[in-house]
C-alpha cells in the first residue's frame, strides 16, 4: 500500500511519518513538504513543493491513503490570510487532487 502525507516535517507529521515507515502494510510513503527531512529511508519518496501552486504537484498524489498534517500558527504564517492558505486552501487542494486521482 502507498501513503501520501502533506506536512510531514512538522511536529505531528514527523510522528506519523515514523509510524508509517515502520508499518509493514505500507510499501511506499510519499511526503509533500516545503523542506526535506534530515534522513532517508527505503520506503520514503520526498516531493519538495510549493503548496500555493497545486498545478505543479497535484498529479503526484496517487497514494491509497492521504494523511494531512499540514498546519501553521498565525505567528508563523504572519497573517490570517497566509494562515488560511496553508491550513485551509492547501489541504483542500490536496483533498481535491486525491479525489480526482481516484476517479
Amino acid at each position: 500500500m502507498k501513503a501520501d502525507i502533506i506536512g510531514a516535517t512538522g511536529a505531528t507529521g514527523r510522528v506519523l511519518l515514523a509510524q508509517l515507515l515502520n508499518d509493514e502494510r505500507f510499501d511506499e510513503v510519499h511526503i509533500f513538504v516545503r523542506r526535506a527531512p534530515d534522513f532517508a529511508h527505503d520506503k520514503l519518496c520526498v516531493h519538495l513543493i510549493d503548496f500555493s501552486r497545486p498545478d505543479t504537484w497535484a498529479d503526484k498524489l496517487r497514494g491509497d491513503v492521504l494523511f494531512s498534517c499540514l498546519g501553521t500558527t498565525l505567528k508563523d504564517a504572519g497573517s490570517q490570510e497566509a494562515q488560511r492558505k496553508i491550513d485551509y486552501q492547501a489541504v483542500l487542494d490536496a483533498a481535491r487532487a486525491t479525489i480526482a486521482a481516484a476517479m
